[in-house]
């Protein structure tokens, strides 16, 4: 039995739709893996010392509103990433702040009061803050590649939209 050419379209549409947004994919979850890190640490300090959640309750809000774009984003499909470029830049820089003040013990106690200042926390701490660095890093070159649609992704969909028609 055929299918109709409502449904076809109907399938051709979902399809291109949810190739569209796996463009997305590794953004989305270098966000998810991001936010539950600054979330860690907001709860962290919540408990220990309320005064220094300022910045990671920030960055827990800035992520929340590029959570949000994804939504729109599957539905509506763009290029531009306002709020996820955003999340990274800032995420960027306040990983680079926050690895050069850590180098001061006082400091590094007040920003994690809930780990020992000893060589080995501080090694831990730059560990996380650099692997941070450098997938925000990655998101930023995405984010940057996809709204001039030189990803792989966009070539696949040009490929998929010449050979479904």
């Amino acid at each position: 039995m055929k299918r109709s050419k409502e449904v076809q379209a109907q399938e051709k549409e979902l399809a291109l739709r949810n190739f569209k947004f796996n463009r997305f994919l590794f953004i989305r979850y270098a966000l998810a893996f991001s936010v539950i890190a600054n979330l860690y640490w907001l709860f962290m300090n919540l408990f220990t010392q309320v005064s220094s959640i300022v910045v990671p309750l920030i960055m827990v809000i800035l992520g929340g509103m590029a959570a949000f774009e994804y939504i729109k984003v599957y539905w509506v499909h763009e290029n531009k990433l306002k709020y996820s470029k955003i999340y990274f830049q800032s995420q960027f820089i306040v990983n680079i702040a926050l690895f050069l003040v850590s180098l001061n013990d006082r400091v590094f106690a007040y920003l994690y009061p809930f780990m020992d200042v000893s060589p080995e926390a501080k090694m831990l701490v730059n560990i996380i803050l650099a692997i941070g660095m450098v997938i925000a890093g990655v998101c930023l070159f995405k984010i940057h590649r996809i709204h001039l649609n030189k990803d792989k992704k966009y070539q696949y969909i040009q490929r998929y939209e010449k050979y479904s028609s």
